[in-house]
């Protein structure tokens, strides 16, 4: 009997040195820290970016025909007339015309003189001017307006002309401006053009009478119907 219970109690020490000693919450270990993301040579993968300015769609309704640049080919213009077509659209040098627009320049010749080898053109520039062409049915609104202009060409062989220099009037008095854009002992000629009445021009001093005679000219050119309505005050 003795014997018996010595042995049970060694069973029982031998049981609890296998189970080991007792664990608290500090003894515990922390469950394993997740993986980090694999990263490249430069470091970790960042977000894309995007630092393009937003697309804005427009209505397909603004979308309006190109309307075809007037030049001198448009109205069957050679020689000097093809000169003084450069000269007249100098003025818009630098300046985006809108897509659906049309120029329609016109010039009157009402006073010429040589010097320096050159042919002194002195001009009025007239251009008719329609806007927002979105079709044949849709009347197109008319305006423009004129100026002044001292242009110099010169022949540089039988029949090829250049316009070597075009010089507009904007803001300036027109009889100061001629008088001095036509040098010294030009002003009889300066008060014969300030005379010319530039809505009647004389009889063959300029391409076109009207409107109209330009527009039809554009039209024929391009094979294009275009409608207008006067642009009222």
């Amino acid at each position: 009997m003795g014997k018996a219970l010595i042995s049970l109690a060694l069973l029982g020490l031998l049981l609890a040195g296998c189970a080991g000693p007792e664990q608290t919450e500090e003894d515990v270990p922390p469950p394993p820290a997740a993986a980090a993301p694999e990263q490249g040579e430069d470091g970790p993968e960042a977000e894309p970016v995007f630092s393009e300015e937003p697309v804005v769609i427009l209505d397909d309704s603004l979308n309006y025909p190109l309307m075809p640049e007037t030049t001198a080919e448009t109205y069957g213009l050679e020689g000097r007339d093809a000169a003084m077509f450069i000269g007249a659209m100098a003025q818009f040098e630098g300046f985006e015309k809108p897509s659906e627009d049309l120029w329609l320049p016109n010039v009157e010749v009402l006073g010429e003189y040589e010097e320096d080898g050159d042919t002194v053109l002195v001009t009025w520039v007239h251009v008719w001017q329609l806007y927002g062409y979105q079709g044949p049915d849709v009347p197109m609104t008319a305006g423009g307006g004129g100026n002044y202009a001292v242009m110099r060409l010169r022949e540089q062989k039988e029949g090829i002309w250049e316009c070597r220099e075009a010089l507009h009037n904007y803001f300036s008095d027109p009889r100061e401006f001629l008088l001095e854009n036509c040098g010294p002992g030009r002003q009889e000629l300066v008060e014969e053009v300030l005379a010319v009445d530039t809505e009647s021009p004389p009889e063959g001093s300029a391409w076109f009478s009207s409107m109209e005679e330009a527009l039809a000219a554009y039209q024929a050119y391009n094979d294009l119907s275009i409608s207008y309505a006067p642009n009222e005050p």
